[in-house]
């Protein structure tokens, strides 16, 4: 899994406890919301918010509630 995540955010912050707590592993990919508008971030969230989780499956969670 990918995690598209950005330190300071307390909503992508909840997604890793989350996904710590439940020993799952992903590769954390940083990205600042509102600065940084690449391909990647744009193509799994199409708002560039943070964050975006890819599953293994290819499916996208792009939100933390």
């Amino acid at each position: 899994m990918r995690l598209f995540t950005f330190a300071t955010s307390p909503y992508a912050r909840k997604v890793r406890m989350a996904l710590d707590f439940k020993g799952l592993s992903y590769e954390p990919v940083d990205r600042c919301y509102s600065l940084d508008h690449k391909p990647d971030l744009l193509g799994a969230n199409p708002r560039a918010e943070v964050p975006a989780l890819i599953l293994d499956d290819g499916r996208t969670l792009a939100d933390s509630t």
